[in-house]
C-alpha cells in the first residue's frame, strides 16, 4: 500500500490555490481591512480587491483570539458557513475538517463514532468513554450515546484536533468539537424554515427571539423537527428502517444584570423516535468447526443459506426477524455567568445538568434467522450528569503575560438495564428445538435463559489546571499548562435468569461428557462490584512566531488522558472484569497559518507525530459457552502520524475554492498481549489514510431576483479499518461524495428558496459493521447515506 502522502501531494497539486474557509464570525473591530460582501449586495459586481476573509475568532484556548493568530490546529464554522454546507446534525460535519471522520455506530442513529486523527471510540458499552469531547456551550456531553447532536439555532461550531488535556473537560484525548448555541438579541424577530425531500423527509425550524426589558433581558425560542420515512426497507416485516423522528426545544435567558456582568440559562429537551439502520449479511467462508460442533451440521448450513440471500435482495433492502428501535430523549440544563471583574480580569462559571435515555433493539444478524438479536430488547439506559466549571482568566505584566486558571468537577450515574438472550444464538435455538436431555446439543447449553443484565456505574471527576502565555518578545510568545485530573469509576454488574434453561459454564472438555446444571428463573447468575481511581499529569507547551504581519508558526507538545475501566460486558459466562490502564497520548506538532494576497488567500499547515500508550481495545473472541465475548485489554502502543492543510482563495468576484486535506498513518509498535499479535500490522480503526474535502462557492447578486448562492462539493476518503483487527470483511474501501447546494434570496431580504442534495452521485459505500467470519463465516455491514434531495422556504419576520 501506498504511503498516505501521496494522495496529498497530488492533492496539493491539482488544487494550487483551493482552501478550506473557517468561517466563524470576527468580533467587531477584530478583522482587518473592509468586510466581505454581504448578503443583500447591490446588484453590480464588485472588485475582487474588496473581497477578503475576515480574521475570525476561536474560543480553543479559552480566550477570544482570532483563528489564525491562534498556535492550534482548529477549524471553525460561524452560522451562515453552517448553513451552506448542510450541517444540521454532527454526522454533517464528517469530512469538513482534516482527520475528522463521524459516523454513527452500527447503523444506532443517536450513538457516534467520533474519531479525530485516528483517536475515537472504543466501545458502545456505557462503561467507556469517548475519545473525542463534545461540548454544548461549554458543557461536556459525557456518551457516545447522543453524541451526535441535531443542530438547530446554532451560532459556531469549532474542531479541535489533537489532545487537548490541559484546558477542555473531561479526557478530551482525540480532540473536542465545541457547539455553541445562538444568545438572545435584544429586538423583536423570528424566522423559519421548511425542507421537503425524498424518502418522505419534511424538516421544519423556528426561531422567536424578544428583549423582556430594553437593555437587560431577552428570551430566545427555538424548536426543531425532522420526519423521515426511512432509507432502508426490512422485507421479511415489511417495516422502514433508518426513520427520523425529532422533536427539539430549547429556551434560552440572557440577563445583563450589571454593565459587567453577563447571565445565560437554557434549557433544552429533545426526543428522537427512529429506527436503526438494518444489519445486510455477508458470507466470507464455511462456519468453523467449532461452530457446526455447537450448532449442529444443519443449523450452521442454514445461517449460511440464509445469510446468502440477504446479500442477495438488493440495495438498501434487508431481511430480519425482529422488529427495530431507536429511541433517544435528552434534558440538558446549563448556566454561565461570565463577570468582568476589571479590565484584566474575567471569572467564568459553567453549570450544566444532563439526564437521557436511550432504547435500543437491533436485529445483528441481518438475516430472517433468530440468531442475534440486540440484548436491549426490554431495557434502557438511563444516564444523569452534573459539572461544574471556574475559569478565571486575565492579563498581567503590563499585557505581557495572559492566564487561565480553572477547576473542573463531573458527576455521573448511569442505570444500564437491558434483557437478551445469554447466547446470540439462544432464540433460533429455542425456535427451533424440543429437545430430549439425550440429545448431545442439550448439552452444551440448550435451552439457554434468557438474562437480565443490570449495570450501575458512577463515575467521578476532580480536575484543576493553569495555561499561562508569556510575550518574550514582540514576535514570540510561549505557552505552558497543566492539568491534574483525579477520577473515581465504580462499576456494579448483575445477572438475573429470567426463564429456565441450562449453565453453559458447567462445560467442560471433552464436550458432551456431563449434562449441564439447571437454571432456573430468578436465579442470581452473576454479581460483581469492581471501583478502581485513576490520576493523571496533562501538561502542554508551545512556541509560537510571528514570523510576518501575517504568517505565523508554531510548534507545541500537548498531551492527553483516557482514564481507565471495566469491560462492560462481563456477564456470567464472561466473568473477567478486565480492568484497564488509563490510555496515554503525546502529541507534537509543528504548523503555519498565513493570510495572503490583501487577506484574499490563507493557508495553514500542520504535521503532527503521536505516541499513543496503553491503547485500550475491545477484542472480539470466540468460544463455545460464549460464541461473541469481548475481552478488554491494553493492546500496546502505537505511533500516529499525519499532515494537514486547509486553504480558501478568493479567484473572481463572488467566487470561492476551497480545500481540507488530511492525511493518516497509524501502526502498533509494541504488543504486551501475545493473544492480540495477529492485529500488529492493523490500522487504527475509524480514521481514513487520507480525508480530502474540496469545494466552489460562487455568489451573485442578480438585479430582477436577487442574492443567488450556490455550492458544489467533493469528499474524497481513503480506505479505513473498521475494527481493532482490521478485518478485511469490513474494511471501507476508498470512495467520493458529491454534495450541492443552490439558493436565491429574494429581492425582499426576507425570503430565501434553496435545493439541496447529498451524494448526487448515488455512492454505495460501506459505514462499518462486524466481523464474525471466525465463528459463523460470515460478516455484517451497514451501509452509507443514499442520495438525498429535497427544497427548502425560509423566512425572515
Amino acid at each position: 500500500m501506498s504511503h498516505p502522502a501521496g494522495p496529498l501531494i497530488a492533492a496539493v497539486a491539482s488544487v494550487a490555490l483551493l482552501g478550506a474557509a473557517h468561517p466563524v464570525r470576527a468580533e467587531p473591530g477584530d478583522s482587518k481591512g473592509p468586510p466581505a460582501r454581504g448578503r443583500n449586495a447591490a446588484a453590480s459586481v464588485p472588485d475582487i480587491s474588496s473581497e477578503q476573509f475576515d480574521d475570525l475568532i476561536t474560543t480553543a484556548r479559552r480566550r477570544n483570539e482570532g483563528l489564525q493568530s491562534s498556535p492550534v490546529a482548529v477549524t471553525a464554522f460561524e452560522a451562515e458557513a453552517i448553513r451552506s454546507r448542510d450541517v444540521r446534525s454532527l454526522e454533517d460535519l464528517d469530512g469538513l475538517a482534516p482527520n475528522v471522520a463521524i459516523d454513527t455506530a452500527l447503523g444506532a442513529s443517536a450513538t457516534g463514532r467520533l474519531t479525530i486523527r485516528g483517536v475515537g471510540l472504543i466501545e458502545t458499552t456505557t462503561s467507556f468513554d469517548p475519545g473525542v469531547g463534545v461540548y454544548i456551550d461549554g458543557a461536556y456531553v459525557p456518551r457516545s450515546q447522543g453524541q451526535l447532536l441535531s443542530l438547530f439555532d446554532v451560532e459556531s461550531i469549532e474542531i479541535l484536533r489533537g489532545p487537548q488535556g490541559a484546558l477542555f473537560g473531561k479526557n478530551t484525548i482525540g480532540g473536542a468539537i465545541n457547539v455553541t448555541t445562538r444568545k438572545p438579541e435584544f429586538d423583536y424577530g423570528a424566522d423559519g424554515s421548511v425542507r421537503v425531500g425524498n424518502f418522505g423527509r419534511v424538516d421544519t425550524r423556528l426561531t422567536l427571539n424578544a428583549p423582556l426589558t430594553r437593555e437587560t433581558a431577552a428570551l430566545r425560542l427555538s424548536l426543531a423537527s425532522n420526519y423521515d420515512t426511512g432509507t432502508e426497507r426490512n422485507g421479511a416485516l415489511s417495516e422502514r428502517l433508518a426513520t427520523d423522528r425529532l422533536l427539539g426545544v430549547r429556551a434560552q435567558l440572557l440577563m445583563l444584570p450589571t454593565s459587567d456582568m453577563e447571565i445565560s440559562l437554557s434549557a433544552e429537551y429533545t426526543r428522537q423516535d427512529r429506527k436503526p439502520q438494518g444489519a445486510r449479511c455477508i458470507p466470507i467462508a464455511s462456519p468453523s468447526p467449532l461452530a457446526t460442533l455447537a450448532l449442529g451440521t444443519q443449523l450452521a448450513e442454514d445461517i449460511q443459506t440464509a445469510c446468502s440471500s440477504s446479500q442477495q435482495l438488493g440495495e438498501r433492502r434487508i431481511a430480519s426477524d425482529g422488529s427495530a428501535d431507536d429511541d433517544f430523549r435528552v434534558l440538558q440544563l446549563n448556566g454561565t455567568l461570565t463577570w468582568e471583574i476589571s479590565d484584566d480580569l474575567k471569572l467564568r462559571s459553567i453549570t450544566a445538568f444532563r439526564d437521557q435515555r436511550y432504547d435500543l433493539k437491533q436485529d445483528l444478524d441481518g438475516t430472517v434467522l433468530a440468531t442475534s438479536q440486540s440484548p436491549r430488547d426490554q431495557g434502557a439506559i438511563r444516564s444523569s450528569s452534573f459539572s461544574q466549571e471556574l475559569q478565571l482568566s486575565g492579563h498581567a505584566a503590563d499585557d505581557r503575560l495572559f492566564f487561565v486558571l480553572g477547576l473542573f468537577a463531573f458527576g455521573e450515574r448511569i442505570d444500564d438495564d437491558t434483557s437478551g438472550g445469554a447466547s446470540l444464538l439462544a432464540p433460533e435455538l429455542q425456535r427451533r428445538f424440543s429437545l430430549p436431555e439425550s440429545d448431545p446439543r442439550s448439552r452444551i447449553g440448550f435451552p439457554l435463559p434468557v438474562v437480565e443484565e443490570i449495570r450501575d456505574l458512577e463515575n467521578r471527576s476532580f480536575a484543576g489546571y493553569v495555561s499561562l502565555t508569556y510575550a518574550l518578545t514582540s514576535r514570540l510568545s510561549a505557552t505552558v499548562g497543566l492539568r491534574r485530573t483525579l477520577e473515581r469509576r465504580r462499576l456494579e454488574k448483575r445477572d438475573i435468569a429470567r426463564t429456565p434453561g441450562v449453565n453453559l459454564r458447567t462445560l467442560q472438555p471433552p464436550f458432551f461428557t456431563n449434562p449441564p446444571a439447571r437454571i432456573e428463573a430468578g436465579d442470581l447468575l452473576f454479581e460483581r462490584d469492581r471501583s478502581a481511581r485513576f490520576s493523571d499529569f496533562s501538561p502542554n507547551a508551545s512556541l509560537t512566531y510571528q514570523l510576518t504581519p501575517t504568517i505565523l508558526g508554531y510548534a507545541s507538545y500537548s498531551t492527553g488522558f483516557r482514564t481507565g475501566g471495566f469491560n462492560g460486558r462481563v456477564s456470567y459466562l464472561n466473568p473477567s472484569f478486565g480492568e484497564v490502564a488509563p490510555e496515554e497520548l503525546t502529541t507534537y506538532e509543528v504548523g503555519v497559518k498565513s493570510s495572503l494576497l490583501d487577506s484574499r488567500l490563507t493557508l495553514n499547515v500542520a504535521g503532527f507525530y503521536s505516541i499513543y500508550e496503553d491503547i485500550q481495545r475491545s477484542i472480539l473472541s470466540t468460544g463455545v459457552a460464549d460464541p461473541l465475548s469481548v475481552s478488554l485489554q491494553n493492546a500496546a502502543e502505537a505511533r500516529l502520524e499525519g499532515a494537514e492543510i486547509e486553504l480558501s482563495a478568493i479567484l473572481l468576484p463572488g467566487l470561492r475554492l476551497e480545500s481540507s486535506i488530511g492525511t493518516f498513518r497509524g501502526r502498533y509498535t509494541d504488543f504486551d498481549q501475545p493473544n492480540l499479535s495477529d492485529i500488529e500490522d492493523a490500522r487504527q480503526p475509524g480514521q481514513p489514510n487520507y480525508l480530502m474535502t474540496f469545494a466552489v462557492d460562487y455568489e451573485r447578486a442578480v438585479s430582477w431576483l436577487g442574492e443567488v448562492s450556490s455550492r458544489v462539493q467533493w469528499t474524497h476518503r481513503g480506505q479505513q479499518a473498521n475494527d481493532p483487527r482490521d478485518s478485511r470483511s469490513i474494511r471501507s474501501s476508498k470512495y467520493g461524495l458529491m454534495n450541492a447546494s443552490l439558493s436565491v434570496e429574494l429581492n425582499d431580504g426576507k425570503t430565501e428558496l434553496a435545493i439541496f442534495g447529498s451524494n448526487l452521485l448515488d455512492r454505495d459505500y460501506l459505514s462499518n459493521g462486524i466481523d464474525a467470519s471466525d465463528v459463523f463465516g460470515q460478516a455484517v455491514i451497514f451501509q452509507g447515506q443514499p442520495r438525498r434531495y429535497g427544497l427548502e422556504l425560509r423566512r425572515r419576520f
